[in-house]
C-alpha cells in the first residue's frame, strides 16, 4: 500500500484534524489519525469520541492505503520532511514516511478500532461566518464543569449567547428556524473562518469549509433564560471611548494581582476614575459623558477587561442602576449586541 501527496497539503491537512485529537487519553486508538487513500484522494480523520474532524486532499493513490497512525508523530513526521513531496508505504504494523533521503518508520493500529461519529440527519443548514459568530461571545461562556450546560454557547435562530452567571454576552441575529442549541466551548474555539455550511440536529452540530468537516456532540442541557438577567431601560448611562477605557484599565489592573483582581469606577458627570489595589496602589482618569448622580461601581478587573474587549472600537454606553445591580455595556457599532457584567463590592 503507497500514496504520494504534496508535503504542505498533508501538514496543512492535519493542523486542523489534529484539533479534535486529545493531548491526553487512556484509549490508544484516539491518539491516532486515521488515514484512508483511494481513487485519487487521502481524508484523514482525528476524534475524540465528542469532537471529529475530517478533511481530504488530493494525492497520488496507485495503491489503496488505510491506518491508524499516531497524530502527534505524523504531523512531526510531515512538518519536518525535507522536499516537496511525501511518499507514505504501509504494511503490517507500520508506515514508513519518506521525502527526499528521509526516512520515519511509524507504528500503525488497525482502522477498525477507530470510533466513527455517525451524524446522522440534520433538521436545519445554513451559511455563516462560523468563528465570527462565536467571537463576541465566547469570553463569557463558563469553564466551571458543575454548570456545564454554561460551557458553551447558546446558539438560537434569534442570537447567540454565552454566559457564566457573572459576564454575558448577546448578539442578535437572524438565521433560519432551528431548535436551539448549546455549542461546546471547546468546539466554538475551532469555529471555521470565513463562510462554512452549518448543519443542526437536536444532538449534533456540523461545520463544513475548505474542505474540512467538523462535526460535534451539543451539550444536553437547559439554558437558562437569560433575558430575565438583562435590565431594560436602566436610566444612568455613562458614554465614553472604548479604546481609551480598555488602556486605563489594564493600567490600573496591574497592581491587581490576587485571585480575584478588583477595579473601582466612580462615575461623574465628566469623568470615571479607575482605582485598583493590591500589590500597590494604582489610579486613572477617563473622561465620559453621564447624565446620573455620582456613584461607584466595583468590577473583577479580568472580567472587565473581556467585556471592554468584546465590544468595537468607539463609545461604549455603560447603563448602570445600583452599585451592585447589573451593568449594561452597548455600541452603536454593533447595535446588536448586549454584554452585561455583574458588580463585585469593593472599597
Amino acid at each position: 500500500m503507497r500514496i504520494s501527496l504534496p508535503r504542505h497539503d498533508l501538514a496543512h491537512l492535519l493542523s486542523h484534524v489534529t484539533k479534535a485529537v486529545p493531548s491526553r487519553n487512556t484509549i490508544p486508538v484516539l491518539g491516532t489519525v486515521r488515514l484512508i487513500a483511494r481513487d485519487g484522494k487521502l481524508t484523514v480523520t482525528g476524534t475524540n469520541m465528542d469532537l471529529e474532524i475530517s478533511g481530504s486532499i488530493e494525492a497520488d493513490t496507485p495503491e489503496p492505503l488505510e491506518a491508524c497512525v499516531d497524530a502527534k508523530l505524523l504531523s512531526a513526521a510531515a512538518g519536518k520532511a525535507p522536499g516537496e513531496t511525501i511518499t507514505i508505504e504501509a504494511d503490517s504494523g507500520h508506515i514508513l514516511v519518506k521525502a527526499g533521503r528521509s526516512r520515519v518508520k511509524l507504528d500503525v493500529l488497525p482502522v477498525d478500532d477507530f470510533p466513527t461519529m455517525e451524524a446522522g440527519e440534520f433538521a436545519a443548514e445554513f451559511e455563516v461566518d462560523a468563528a465570527a459568530l462565536f467571537a463576541p461571545v465566547a469570553f463569557a461562556m463558563s469553564d466551571e464543569q458543575t454548570r456545564y450546560y454554561l460551557c458553551g454557547a447558546y446558539l438560537e435562530p434569534t442570537a447567540i449567547t454565552a454566559t457564566n452567571g457573572h459576564k454575558l454576552s448577546s448578539v442578535a441575529h437572524e438565521l433560519i428556524e432551528f431548535a436551539p442549541v448549546i455549542v461546546p466551548s471547546a468546539t466554538v474555539a475551532i469555529a471555521p473562518k470565513g463562510k462554512a455550511t452549518v448543519r443542526v440536529s437536536e444532538r449534533k452540530i456540523q461545520f463544513v469549509a475548505e474542505g474540512i468537516t467538523i462535526t460535534s456532540k451539543l451539550i444536553d442541557g437547559t439554558y437558562p433564560d437569560y433575558e430575565r438577567v438583562i435590565p431594560k431601560n436602566l436610566e444612568n448611562v455613562a458614554v465614553y471611548d472604548n479604546a481609551t477605557m480598555k488602556a486605563a484599565a489594564e493600567r490600573v489592573a496591574i497592581v491587581s494581582q490576587d485571585k480575584s483582581p478588583s477595579v473601582r469606577l466612580d462615575l461623574t458627570s465628566e469623568e470615571i476614575t479607575l482605582t485598583a489595589r493590591g500589590n500597590g496602589e494604582a489610579d486613572d482618569v477617563v473622561s465620559c459623558a453621564y447624565d446620573g448622580p455620582a456613584q461607584a461601581v466595583g468590577f473583577n478587573a479580568r472580567y472587565l477587561a473581556e467585556v471592554l474587549g468584546a465590544l468595537p472600537a468607539g463609545d461604549v454606553r455603560m447603563a448602570v442602576g445600583d452599585c451592585m445591580g447589573p451593568v449594561v455595556f452597548t455600541s452603536d457599532a454593533a447595535p446588536e449586541q448586549r454584554v452585561v457584567c455583574m458588580p463585585q463590592r469593593v472599597s
